[in-house]
């Protein structure tokens, strides 16, 4: 199945179960990596807007790249409250922005569905001078037994699971392809507890959690 389609009725429990993201992570943005309330972002493979509000609530204009129409339709209804979002229907690899338009590139849990180098070029070309990247996941913590039941779980009965997020892992060759090797890679803790609702949509969304994750974060100057 094309990755695009791979989320076609699942935009309102996306919304419902996956967690938001640490304000430490977001905070980091603006106090390390030179992100102002006026630069221009463009968030890609979006989704329902989970990670952009976070940065519309700042001020900035966030350009929403996402290919899935289910998902965009939820974001275009959650995120109609902020005046500088902007829904745009494109992909990683033809984003639809013009050339030089955004001076900050971010993609939450969506970078592992990318082709990687096409992506590279595409943020390249859409970046202003010194803009940067952004690659972000929320990273379960396997110490926790729910995540290794999990896994044990997806790894007996789904044939095409791969590992969470894709099967990334920490400094994963994709990464290091992307980004030449040259990035720097920040971990902030942030535990997040789940009832049974919120493990219904995020993990069973056609079924149960209490769990943990960590917020890894990628930087690089690219342009």
């Amino acid at each position: 199945m094309d990755s695009t389609h791979k989320f076609d009725g699942y935009a309102d429990d996306y919304t419902a179960g996956r967690p938001d993201y640490a304000q430490s992570l977001i905070d980091s943005f603006y106090n390390d990596y030179g992100l102002t309330c006026g630069s221009v972002i463009a968030d890609i493979g979006s989704g329902t807007g989970k990670f952009a509000a976070s940065l519309l609530k700042k001020g900035n204009i966030v350009n929403c790249v996402e290919p899935n129409s289910d998902m965009r339709r939820v974001a275009e209804i959650e995120l109609a409250r902020y005046p500088n979002f902007r829904s745009v229907a494109g992909d990683a690899e033809n984003t639809t922005l013009e050339s030089g338009s955004v001076d900050f590139v971010t993609t939450a849990q969506a970078f592992h569905w990318f082709d990687v180098l096409k992506f590279r070029e595409e943020c390249i070309r859409v970046l202003s001078e010194n803009g940067k990247v952004a690659l972000i996941w929320n990273v379960r913590d396997m110490d926790d037994p729910l995540n290794r039941g999990l896994w044990q779980i997806f790894t007996d009965h789904c044939p095409n699971f791969s590992g969470f997020s894709g099967g990334m892992i920490k400094d994963d060759p994709r990464i290091r392809e992307f980004f030449r090797d040259r990035y720097d890679r920040v971990a902030f803790d942030n535990p997040l507890f789940f009832d049974k609702e919120k493990l219904y949509h995020d993990v069973f969304p056609d079924l149960i959690r209490s769990g943990k994750a960590i917020r890894i974060t990628i930087f690089i100057w690219i342009v």
